[in-house]
């Protein structure tokens, strides 16, 4: 959340300070691209999510089982996450998406603010003064929790909102 906070309010700054030039456009479309790009991550660890679920969920669960219900998890992505290349890397490394994702869906929230707020939320996200959970640290920094339906609304309207840019 921290490394990726930060990228987020360096584009919004530099967005800010280039707002009547030319260059506020192109720094602005890397902004949308950079955040519109991170979907797959966050598509991934949905996928993740619904294999394991039933993983650990069915009884006596057999390999042909599972591999049929990954097959069908995976189809219902398609177009985003069904490739073979996707399947490998959430099987093989589960525990990165979702820790990835979990950071991802904070970190998006940076640009949703002004470089000000993002700024005064990174500075407080990093404060290290205390002993705390990161819920407690997104919490403290303005953010909501990637567990609260609020974070998708106000993520799913952005990703929106760049897409119709586009």
């Amino acid at each position: 959340t921290y490394s990726q906070g930060n990228e987020y309010t360096f584009l919004t700054y530099l967005i800010e300070q280039t707002k009547n030039s030319d260059d506020a456009a192109t720094y602005q479309y890397i902004l949308d691209s950079k955040i519109y790009g991170e979907i797959h991550y966050l598509i991934q660890e949905a996928v993740i999510t619904e294999i394991e679920k039933f993983a650990y969920t069915a009884e006596n669960l057999t390999q042909t089982e599972l591999t049929t219900e990954i097959q069908n998890i995976l189809s219902s992505y398609s177009g985003t996450a069904s490739d073979t290349y996707y399947m490998g890397a959430l099987v093989s490394s589960p525990c990165y998406y979702i820790s990835y994702a979990t950071s991802l869906l904070e970190a998006c929230q940076f640009a949703t603010k002004s470089f000000s707020d993002a700024k005064n939320s990174y500075k407080k996200l990093v404060e290290d003064n205390k002993p705390e959970t990161m819920v407690e640290r997104w919490t403290n920094a303005g953010l909501t929790s990637p567990f609260e339906e609020s974070t998708f609304k106000t993520l799913a309207a952005l990703f929106k909102g760049i897409a119709d840019k586009y």
